[in-house]
């Protein structure tokens, strides 16, 4: 389990109310569940997401407590995911089968001061959405098993959490038309439901009434994925989300085709991937829109989108603070997208200077046993820095901003890292334990600012294609 654990947000309230619909066709408002064995039939969940090795479980972890402050998870006393923010997700993590301790922790306040401190069993193979609940004065965990199996051919498969402390019970309907989960209540799950992959229209309301909370028109779902849809935040304030976590899955144990869609399960034939970074430390929350539509809302400062289809070709890019319009964007681009090929696009450079800076993403075919590695200098006010084992030899030389190194492929395996001061032996960032799981690759955004203490690493996993057989 990685310590530089990302936390990522896909923001859209339609997307996550959609799904929300979608998940309460056939929801009786299953409660959270315990840790069960993976089902007869079931594809391991590393397989099924391409992560760890045989005999481990899959762990997500959501911050849904709309109170708490951002948050560290500690696994077995180890620091695994930092500075999670409410309505964020850490990523799907492989960990060893069996029980262990996770306790949760005001960002930086360490183990000690944990507000959750359990115990959770985990069987190996399956896989686990594990959710911070509640308002922080009563904060809880809640553990929701997921079916990651093989989906049938066009279909996707979707669930929705209530997770909003306050908020009545709701029905999720087809716009204008019959209820499809009715009375779902915190901190309950519907059951799966496995539809046809399409556009829906659906709608949220007010459980027993026509009362819509929210509408959402035009929710598309992708074949071969799970939707969790997490319906979070708080009633009494007005602000009610969605947040949606999509889940890939892997037709097999291996991917072959190396193009960004079939390596991760997105889109269709012809299409590109495109993830979108926030490493601007002083610029605020940002909306990004593409080709003059609304395509990204509300991503942070240290966070980034996930991966979404794209169609090939130029398109313009704009990045406006939340809520402005695309004519006030503080980036105006237009790029120039391949078929095929994945890019991390990262808002990067201070606010008065911010800029795009367009990577292509190494998603060719890996080894199971291999990790790839890139690391990419995006603090605006850092000196060019090597990138070492601790103590010991230097593996990136002289990165300086805003620029990438190379990939390494490299064993899979934990490391202890550091970022030093070029040409010096001064540790600027001790990175200590770091996971790497075979057939993933890494970008490592070095983030924030020396001047105010606040560099810091963000790292983005991504799935690598499996040598063909």
């Amino acid at each position: 389990m990685s310590a530089l654990q990302t936390p990522r947000s896909l923001s859209g309230t339609t997307v996550l109310l959609v799904l929300t619909l979608l998940l309460a066709l056939a929801a009786r408002g299953a409660a959270a569940q315990d840790a069960s064995p993976v089902a007869t039939g079931m594809n391991p969940c590393t397989e099924s997401l391409g992560i760890g090795a045989d005999g481990d479980a899959c762990i997500n972890v959501v911050h849904a407590s709309p109170d708490a402050p951002n948050v560290d998870l500690y696994l077995d006393g180890q620091l695994a995911l930092s500075n999670l923010a409410f309505g964020w997700y850490g990523g799907w993590m492989a960990v060893p089968a069996g029980d262990h301790q996770v306790q949760v922790t005001a960002t930086g306040t360490g183990a000690e001061a944990a507000v959750i401190d359990a115990t959770v069993s985990v069987g190996a193979g399956m896989a686990y959405h594990i959710a911070a609940t509640g308002f922080l004065a009563d904060i809880s965990p809640q553990i929701y098993p997921a079916d990651l199996s093989e989906i049938g051919e066009g279909h996707a498969r979707v669930r929705v959490v209530h997770t909003v402390p306050d908020a009545p019970a709701v029905d999720v309907a087809v716009t204008g038309g019959d209820v499809l989960v009715p009375g779902l209540e915190f901190p309950n799950a519907s059951e799966y439901l496995e539809v046809p992959a399409s556009t829906y229209d659906l709608e949220v309301r007010l459980a027993g009434t026509a009362d819509v909370a929210l509408p959402l028109p035009g929710v598309t779902l992708d074949a071969s994925t799970v939707y969790e849809v997490f319906a979070i935040g708080t009633a009494a304030d007005g602000a009610l989300a969605a947040l949606v976590v999509p889940s890939p899955i892997q037709t097999g144990s291996t991917v072959s085709a190396t193009t960004c869609t079939a390596v991760l399960g997105i889109g269709a034939e012809g299409d590109s991937c495109v993830n979108i970074v926030h490493a601007s430390p002083d610029a605020p929350a940002v909306d990004v829109y593409v080709d003059g539509e609304l395509a990204l809302s509300n991503l942070a400062f240290g966070a980034f989108s996930g991966w979404v289809p794209v169609p090939a070709g130029d398109h313009q890019v704009q990045v406006t603070a939340t809520g402005a319009a695309p004519d006030t964007a503080v980036i105006d681009a237009t790029l120039t997208l391949e078929a095929g090929t994945g890019y991390h696009v990262a808002a990067t450079g201070m606010l008065e200077s911010i800029s795009p800076v367009v990577l292509e993403a190494g998603l060719g075919e890996l080894d199971l046993d291999t990790s790839r590695v890139r690391v990419i200098h995006a603090s605006p006010d850092a000196p060019a820095v090597d990138v070492a084992v601790a103590g010991g030899d230097v593996l990136v030389p002289g990165l300086a901003f805003p620029n990438a190194s190379d990939y390494l492929d490299v064993p899979a395996g934990t490391y202890d890292l550091e970022v030093r001061v070029a040409g010096t032996t001064d540790v600027a960032l001790p990175l200590p334990g770091v996971q790497l799981d075979g057939g993933m690759t890494y970008e490592i955004f070095a983030i924030g600012q020396v001047a105010d203490g606040t560099l810091t690493v963000l790292v983005v996993p991504s799935p690598a294609a499996a040598p063909a057989s």
